[in-house]
């Protein structure tokens, strides 16, 4: 990125200097005469400047004063391209560290309760046990939608009919809308409109879209219209176009807007509606575009938004159309059933304290639980309890060896080795990116006693 900006700043400097000198050309000729002229003797005069010439060098004078003006300009605006592009991989960097802390954190919690659960049985206890577990599990979606809002969320995809979506959602919508907020629909069904996605996710986006368009208006209501439309790229607007950097790739997208009659967005706030909490109107108090922003980005897809103050805003997303007709079929690994000879587990993770929370959890369930704290020492581990191992539970993200790269070595060494994955992101996005054959099964932190029971029933082909 650094390298981009220092060779388009010095492309501009080039441009600029060129158009300097060739508005400078005349005084240059001028300088030239005048010098020869002293040369020969007073004699001979100078040659006289014509008005014409004087107007044709004063345009020339303009002329360089709005280039450099223009130039100036584009600097300003790639500079502030740079710094909103800095600002956004910051900001992923730091939320995909929260969310992973945080969901290793709530596992050793989920855990410790689970534990507790299993040695005191009391009437008491096991009601403020349920509670603590359900504000875990809603800590836990905070985390996740941490992840939402950096596009790193995805399911299994197929091709849907945008338009089918939106009309089949919107009673429900209606349903919610405060009172006197009206909602208008132009979601006639054209070709064009099937997108290669998750029609759980885009229903999240239109009801997203719609919460904030609600939120934008007064008590005294307003009205809501909703349009789908296709359009070539680069048709697409590139003022206030999200995320930063997005680029609309192939011929056709469509578009749904959602255009709302609220008071509008101040210019200098239109950049920060899809940062975390944001809200002009009070603390923030969620995750609401942000969210829709991860979501629409996770398909490939970008936003534009149009505003004025005391006359509403427009957002529209785009969504590249696919060509597929049917959806692909994921590869799943098979449950292998092992030798009743073999009873451990091999516990791989990073985190001290979430091996001491989960690890008992291990041998409630009758298992002998074996313990490594990276990829490096799971091997070690591996070959020196190997007729004794007959399942692995590892983490995904670990220093020197990931869960990926010891489920690669563990297959060299025993192909028909169950193994179970466990990641604080979801099942797609963990195995995305690799080639290797995918895990008996997949655990999303943080899990409880009968969703490790059920993983691990799966992988050893108890189910």
């Amino acid at each position: 990125m650094v390298l981009v900006t220092i060779l388009l700043t010095l492309m501009m400097g080039a441009l600029t200097w060129r158009a300097i000198a060739h508005q400078l050309a005349p005084l240059a000729a001028a300088k030239a005469l005048a010098a020869q002229s002293s040369a020969a003797g007073a004699s001979q005069s100078l040659p006289v400047i014509r008005q014409d010439e004087i107007g044709d060098m004063i345009s020339g004078f303009n002329h360089l004063l709005e280039t450099l003006k223009r130039a100036e300009y584009e600097k300003a605006e790639l500079e502030t391209r740079n710094r909103q592009l800095q600002k956004a991989e910051s900001l992923g960097l730091m939320a995909a560290s929260i969310a992973h802390l945080f969901n290793n954190r709530l596992q050793s919690i989920r855990s410790s309760l689970d534990m507790i659960g299993e040695v005191s049985k009391s009437e008491s206890t096991s009601k403020y046990l349920s509670i603590a577990k359900e504000a875990t599990g809603k800590a836990a979606q905070v985390s996740k939608l941490l992840l939402v809002y950096l596009g790193q969320v995805s399911m299994e995809r197929e091709p849907c009919s945008l338009a089918e979506i939106c009309n089949g959602n919107l009673s429900t919508i209606r349903k919610t809308l405060p009172v006197g907020v009206t909602l208008e629909a132009n979601l006639h069904s054209e070709e064009g409109t099937v997108i290669q996605a998750n029609e759980a996710q885009i229903q999240l986006v239109l009801a997203g879209l719609v919460s904030n368009a609600c939120e934008a208006m007064s008590a005294g209501g307003g009205r809501i219209k909703l349009e789908l439309g296709v359009c070539d790229a680069q048709a697409i607007s590139t003022l206030n176009r999200y995320p930063i950097g997005w680029k609309p790739h192939g011929q056709s997208h469509t578009f749904l807007a959602v255009e709302d009659t609220g008071g509008g967005i101040p210019e200098e706030d239109i950049d920060k509606i899809f940062d975390p909490f944001f809200s002009s109107k009070s603390v923030g108090r969620g995750l609401g575009l942000p969210v829709v922003l991860g979501l629409v980005q996770a398909h490939g897809g970008g936003i534009t938004v149009a505003s004025k103050l005391g006359m509403g805003s427009v957002f529209r997303v785009h969504f590249p159309v696919t060509t597929h007709s049917q959806p692909v079929a994921r590869k799943h690994a098979e449950p292998v059933s092992r030798s009743t000879s073999r009873n451990a587990i091999l516990m791989v993770d990073d985190d001290d304290l979430l091996l001491e929370s989960t690890g008992p959890m291990i041998e409630t369930l009758g298992f002998t639980l074996l313990k490594a704290c990276d990829g490096i020492e799971a091997l070690a581990v591996f070959h020196k309890h190997q007729a004794e191992i007959c399942c692995v539970l590892t983490d995904l993200t670990m220093p020197r060896m990931n869960g990926m790269e010891l489920l690669v070595a563990l297959r060299q060494i025993d192909p028909d080795l169950p193994v179970v994955l466990a990641s604080g992101y979801d099942q797609t996005q963990a195995l995305s990116g690799t080639d290797a054959a995918p895990p008996q099964a997949f655990l999303y932190k943080p899990f409880g006693l009968k969703q490790l029971r059920d993983a691990l029933d799966r992988a050893l082909g108890v189910l």
